[in-house]
């Protein structure tokens, strides 16, 4: 005889799927532990330890007591590391004022979601995507249309499709973009950005830019949302310490946004996710990003 359970989920909670990769991450983990030779596909996760100038670093912040609450916005010392990193790297006019700091980079589809969409609202995403902007979309009540990305089109954004989205969808309200892209691989051009940052400039459209792939571009160089000119103020654009420094585990990461959005979103983070303290380590931080860059210079970037 099946348990009765006297409290009942809400329709909600028992609407809600979640990223299966940590379904089979667990599957895999145990086989491994029982002996078994896998080969793990199944998450993005780095196949390297994670540099020992931030495994040293967080050591010694731990040990000199940095594990108190801190600003639901981030360390002022380390978001403006960030934002120095990002204008140098970048070349976006940005300041500590345009950072927010979050456990890894997945948490920042919630908030962004609960910023911009209310129910009945429709979100274009380019497919394949990211498991979890389903569920965040849907949280809010609103509806995900999608664009399929082609791999005759490089699997790299369909401005047709963004153009039909904004002309014939009645509660066109936000775009998903994730470049470069999981799981293709495609990346979006600066021309790509441009005509898209010409589409919703000045329209009541937000766009979700998911970058935390930003530094594993083998081609050219990575260029941010942020850098289309008179955008800042439409669009959050996220990253992550996962990816390029083998730092998954740690949940570290950020957005940049306008001030007014960075405010609004520092009010969300207040509530469920501050991170941890001690991760936030401006100069091993930059240090990092200085990593990065010297290996981009050996191999031509």
């Amino acid at each position: 005889m099946g348990m009765i359970h006297p409290v009942t989920l809400s329709a909600f909670a028992k609407s809600l799927h979640a990223e299966t990769a940590f379904d089979v991450l667990a599957i895999a983990k145990a086989l491994k532990a029982k002996g078994k030779d896998v080969v793990e596909l199944q998450i993005g996760d780095s196949p390297f330890a994670t540099p020992a100038i931030a495994r040293s670093a967080g050591i010694r912040a731990i040990e000199s007591h940095q594990t108190h609450y801190c600003s639901s916005l981030g360390l002022p010392d380390f978001r403006e590391a960030i934002a120095k990193s990002y204008r140098e790297e970048f070349g976006v006019p940005v300041t500590a004022q345009n950072v927010v700091v979050g456990p890894g980079a997945k948490v920042f589809e919630q908030f962004f979601c609960e910023a911009f969409l209310d129910p009945g609202d429709e979100v274009l995403v380019f497919s394949p995507h990211f498991p979890t902007y389903g569920p965040n979309i849907e949280r809010r009540g609103a509806r995900m249309v999608t664009s399929q990305l082609r791999q005759e089109h490089q699997f790299r954004t369909d401005l047709d499709d963004v153009e039909l989205f904004l002309r014939t969808g009645p509660k066109a309200r936000a775009i998903f973009l994730n470049s470069p892209h999981n799981p293709t691989g495609g990346v979006a051009t600066e021309d790509d950005l441009r005509r898209l940052a010409d589409l919703v400039r000045g329209r009541n459209i937000a766009i979700f830019s998911d970058e935390p792939y930003d530094h594993m571009v083998w081609t050219g160089k990575h260029v941010p949302m942020l850098a289309m000119e008179g955008i800042q103020d439409q669009v959050v654009a996220c990253y992550t310490f996962s990816k390029s420094y083998s730092m998954s585990g740690w949940r570290l990461g950020y957005a940049i946004s306008s001030t007014r959005i960075i405010e609004a979103i520092g009010k969300m983070t207040n509530a469920p996710s501050e991170s941890l303290v001690f991760l936030q380590l401006p100069t091993i931080f930059l240090k990092l990003i200085e990593r990065i860059g010297n290996v981009s210079k050996k191999i031509g970037r």
